[in-house]
């Protein structure tokens, strides 16, 4: 079960981390519907990673998909910050390169 939730949890990361990027747009273009919402992705990503894997039961990774999906959430809300603070710093920078 632990190892269930850590591989959950890994796709959870790198499929929100995947979707702030851009590169599942790019990748499913066909989908749009599915890919224009990061807790849909992200549900999807996890119940397709967990059945491969084979390691938990059907309803177990369906409860995962849930939780990760909405913890999603969250975590693309956290990488918004990281952007806007790299975005910030970036702009001291060629600010201070125009300077010199």
């Amino acid at each position: 079960m632990m190892y269930d939730v850590l591989i959950a949890a890994a796709v959870m990361i790198i499929a929100t981390l995947a979707h702030h990027l851009g590169f599942v747009e790019k990748a499913y273009e066909e989908a749009r519907q599915i890919v224009g919402c990061v807790r849909c992705t992200v549900f999807w990503t996890t119940l397709l990673v967990l059945t491969i894997v084979g390691h938990c039961h059907l309803f177990v990774a369906v409860g995962l998909s849930f939780i990760c999906s909405y913890a999603a959430i969250w975590l693309e809300l956290f990488y918004d910050k990281l952007a806007k603070i790299y975005e910030r710093i970036w702009q001291r920078q060629q600010k201070q390169r125009r300077e010199k």
